[in-house]
């Protein structure tokens, strides 16, 4: 775990987030260009959202993948100054917890660690 100052307020992009298991299968879109590495997906049920490559067992766009880990693409909107734990660093983001106990996905360009 690493303590991180916010230095950018982020506002979650979208909701509801997209949770998914292993072995599950998403149609997967397009790759995403700020961020390389993450690809737009969505379950059967049409809910989309943002997963990394490395979960996917294909991530070209179009076609049907299938889950290799589970993921949440939760994200954690933050203010300026507030401090977080993080925990595990994906393609330029970071899972964080606040707190009052909330986890998300924050970009790693919003934080700096905390010594």
């Amino acid at each position: 775990m690493t303590r991180f100052k916010v230095t950018e307020a982020w506002t979650q992009s979208y909701a509801p987030a997209l949770s998914v298991k292993a072995g599950e299968a998403v149609k997967t879109g397009g790759g995403d260009e700020r961020w390389p590495g993450w690809v737009w997906c969505s379950n059967v049920d049409g809910l989309g959202g943002w997963l990394p490559e490395s979960c996917l067992s294909s991530d070209e766009e179009g076609t049907t993948a299938v889950l290799l880990t589970a993921f949440d693409t939760v994200e954690l909107t933050v203010t300026e100054d507030e401090e977080l734990e993080g925990f595990e660093a994906r393609e330029g983001w970071i899972w964080c917890r606040n707190e009052a106990g909330d986890q998300g996905w924050v970009p790693s360009d919003c934080l700096r660690p905390v010594r």
